[in-house]
């Protein structure tokens, strides 16, 4: 494999991998599904569910 064309490819990789874990982190290490008030099949709109970390939909469930 020529190693012009290998060094790109695996530096996207690892740029690929330290942004997911980033996202990872940022979030407290926990899926937003956790904690949503709408975890469940019928409301959630989220294909990724319940891996989601991102959601514009996402709504923080009120602990009492």
């Amino acid at each position: 494999m020529n190693p012009e064309f290998l060094a790109p490819v695996l530096l996207g990789f690892i740029a690929c991998f330290l942004t997911l874990l980033s996202a990872w982190h940022w979030r407290g290490g926990k899926f937003l599904c956790e904690n949503c008030k709408f975890n469940n099949a019928d409301d959630c709109r989220k294909t990724e569910r319940p891996q989601a970390i991102m959601c514009l939909s996402y709504r923080n469930k009120i602990s009492k």
